[in-house]
């Protein structure tokens, strides 16, 4: 594959720098971790980069004046930044359609931005058919008419210095022998507030909650409240759960999940936004909740999807599935990896330079 050189913005081409020099060195991982806390999508797309480096794909500057190509993350630019880039060299990799918080007059305007960033770009990244198809309900014609792509995020290494000894240790962390997980942000689309009033009436299953919920949900015995945690320590929890429960409602590409697939852990999911489609893909056990809707679902039907009633006895089905199944032990899915991701990033623009 012949090296192309792409350009990033200047603080991203810092912080990639400064990620390099630490995965290079492996120094501090401490620090690394205080610096780069190994969530979320900026740092996927440090990792990205990193990833893309090592194995020398692509050649990454802040010179934009001499790169072939300059690659952006959506969440990361703005239309008078991304205005100076002359748009036969802009690749934007689309996070997310980010309106959802957003109603009337800043909705309008933030469409007006996204529409400015696709119709500057040259050619467009997506984590998801599901996030392609949302963004073709937007931008239809801007879309169809550029270069395009789908790539999944991809997941690092899990660290092998983090066991059940160090959690007891360092973090007064005590799991039962078999649990499962939900976790991630308390809004409303991801249900997690739902999942904890199930299991309230499951005293024969255990549920550890890595999230920000209010503390009025743990007077049960079989709900362990740890909070939000340093996302290698949860991503090791996740890893030995039984399953993790995602319910999302409309995520694109969900890291958490990746990071459990590559990990060889088992997922339960809704069958709405781009999780199932990603979870179609792996070896380890997954089930699927097949929530009823149709494709004329709009946008906000699956933002509010949190009111609507959920499938409680498919739920309760996959719960004892998951609980039952015989223990599925994969060190690693290479689909799944960063490495994966990087070499897909780098076919795809060296494609287009062809």
């Amino acid at each position: 594959m012949t090296s192309v050189k792409v350009s990033v913005n200047l603080k991203v081409f810092f912080q990639y720098k400064l990620l390099l020099f630490f995965a290079k060195t492996n120094v501090c991982p401490l620090l690394t971790e205080k610096i780069f806390p190994r969530s979320g999508p900026r740092y996927f797309f440090l990792n990205l980069l990193v990833a893309i480096t090592s194995h020398k794909y692509l050649k990454v500057s802040y010179n934009t004046s001499r790169s072939k190509y300059h690659l952006h993350n959506s969440g990361d630019v703005t239309i008078k930044y991304f205005s100076s880039i002359p748009p036969s060299k802009s690749i934007l990799r689309l996070d997310g359609i980010g309106f959802e918080s957003y109603e009337g007059e800043k909705r309008k305007q933030y469409v007006h931005t996204m529409n400015e960033l696709v119709n500057k770009s040259h050619a467009l990244i997506f984590q998801s058919n599901f996030s392609k198809s949302i963004f073709q309900d937007f931008y239809s014609d801007l879309i169809l008419s550029k270069p395009h792509t789908v790539i999944t995020n991809g997941s690092s290494q899990l660290s092998s210095s983090i066991n059940k000894r160090k959690l007891q240790k360092s973090y007064n962390i005590y799991l039962p022998d078999k649990f499962f997980v939900v976790a991630g942000r308390n809004v409303p689309r991801k249900r997690i507030n739902l999942i904890i009033d199930l299991f309230k009436s499951l005293p024969q299953y255990n549920l550890v909650v890595l999230s920000d919920v209010s503390s009025n949900f743990f007077e049960y015995p079989n709900i362990y409240p740890l909070g939000i945690l340093p996302p290698g320590i949860a991503r090791y929890i996740i890893s030995i759960s039984t399953a993790l429960i995602h319910v999302d409602t409309y995520d694109w590409c969900p890291n958490i999940v990746v990071n459990a697939l590559y990990d060889g852990a088992s997922i339960i999911c809704s069958n709405y936004g781009g999780t199932p489609e990603i979870v179609r893909k792996s070896c380890n056990n997954h089930f699927i909740i097949q929530e009823h809707h149709t494709h004329s679902d709009t946008f906000d039907y699956m933002c509010n999807l949190s009111s609507a009633k959920f499938p409680l006895d498919l739920f309760y089905d996959a719960l004892d599935k998951a609980y039952n199944k015989q223990t599925i032990n994969l060190t690693s899915q290479y689909e799944f990896s960063i490495d994966y991701s990087a070499f897909n990033y780098s076919s795809f623009i060296q494609g287009l330079s062809c």
